[in-house]
C-alpha cells in the first residue's frame, strides 16, 4: 500500500475521494446542515 507524504504539519489525509476529503475539512455545522433535512 502506497502512502503519500503530507506536507502540512498536523494534518492528514483521511480519504482518497476529494469530495469526502473536502467535507472532513469543513465546519461541523456544514455537515449538520446537510444531514438535518434527512433527519427531519
Amino acid at each position: 500500500m502506497k502512502f503519500e507524504k503530507i506536507h502540512n504539519k498536523g494534518q492528514a489525509q483521511l480519504f482518497q475521494n476529494p469530495v469526502l476529503e473536502f467535507f472532513t475539512k469543513g465546519h461541523p455545522l456544514v455537515i449538520w446542515g446537510m444531514y438535518l433535512p434527512f433527519i427531519v
